[in-house]
């Protein structure tokens, strides 16, 4: 099976209520679409957590393509997390390690992530219909809820 999901995330105010958002297409048609909505978070928790929840669900298939509109996310797991890893889930600022934000969200992700997973950014609001979806459904998620607490935020 191949999975194309696009995810995103939303932050009213920073921090603030959140949503996530993502949908799901197999074969090229959308299979599932589902949002969450937290009491207070921040926007790079809730990109984050989008992507979580979307391997939680469909990690187990064939093969899987994470579209992201976040670079945060992107980057995070395609260029810095490796060397976070390596330095204890600190990053290096300056030359000197410091706390890594959000390391609780990253060490779930990397659990999560093996060699069947592709991740692909995509500009936001480019008019993509998966993206725009993804983008509605966490925003909706944000305003409307139901929420949950996001666990790890201080």
């Amino acid at each position: 099976m191949r999975y194309e999901v696009y995810t995103d995330g939303s932050c009213k105010g920073n921090p603030g209520p959140g949503g996530i958002g993502a949908v799901v297409y197999k074969d090229g048609a959308v299979e599932h679409t589902f949002s969450q909505g937290y009491y207070k978070t921040t926007n790079n928790r809730m990109e984050l957590r989008a992507i979580i929840e979307v391997l939680k669900k469909f990690g187990a298939v064939e093969v899987i393509t994470v579209w992201t509109d976040s670079e945060y996310a992107r980057k995070g797991i395609t260029q810095w997390m490796e060397g976070w890893k390596q330095n204890g889930w600190k990053r290096r600022e300056r030359g000197r390690l410091q706390p890594l934000k959000n390391a609780d969200l990253w060490q779930e992700l990397d659990a999560l992530v093996d060699d069947h997973v592709v991740f692909k950014w995509i500009k936001g609001h480019s008019n993509e219909e998966g993206n725009e979806t993804a983008d509605a459904l966490a925003t909706r998620a944000s305003a409307r809820g139901p929420f949950m607490r996001d666990e790890g935020f201080a």
